[in-house]
């Protein structure tokens, strides 16, 4: 059988889009860099801020946000810098903190410029799964039953319950 001769094409192939309007949120000490990515109608579109991470200038990222009707927010787990913008957005979006290997695994490296436009890219097309994180209440209480002073004051009061003196 005579052998056909081998063709190559290229051939372009759309990721579908899971979540028209969501933002990446690259976190650090001092700032948050913010990436909006909106897809819709077969045009793309990408605006970046940076915000600081007092109280104030979470609430405006949050209006920022909402001025743009953004659905979806994910960001990265880095050390405990995630926690208070978490606690200003949650309730307001849907909010989804990942794994940074996870993320490093995905796209074969890490990106450090760009970060918060990978994150909002790959949450768009459904590529990301979130780390599970209590409800408030749950956090809360995790948050008392870990802070050292109130672990020596019940302490203190278990003792003290059981008629033995304390030690030391």
């Amino acid at each position: 059988m005579p052998r056909l001769p081998e063709t190559t094409r290229e051939v372009e192939v759309e990721m579908e889009v899971v979540y028209a309007r969501c933002c990446g949120l690259d976190v650090h000490k001092k700032s948050i860099s913010a990436c909006i990515v909106i897809r819709e109608q077969g045009k793309a579109e990408k605006l970046e801020r940076r915000f600081g991470t007092y109280t104030g200038e979470l609430e405006e990222l949050a209006g920022w946000l909402a001025e743009h009707r953004v659905t979806h927010v994910v960001m990265e787990a880095t050390g405990v810098y995630w926690r208070p913008v978490w606690n200003v957005l949650e309730g307001r979006l849907e909010l989804m903190l990942v794994n940074p290997q996870h993320v490093k695994a995905l796209s074969g490296k890490k990106f450090d410029r760009g970060d918060a436009a990978h994150l909002a890219e790959l949450l768009q097309h459904g590529l990301l799964h979130g780390s599970y994180i209590p409800p408030q209440g749950i956090r809360q209480l995790r948050d008392l039953t870990r802070n050292p002073i109130i672990i020596g004051v019940l302490a203190g009061v278990a003792w003290r319950a059981t008629g033995l003196a304390l030690p030391g």
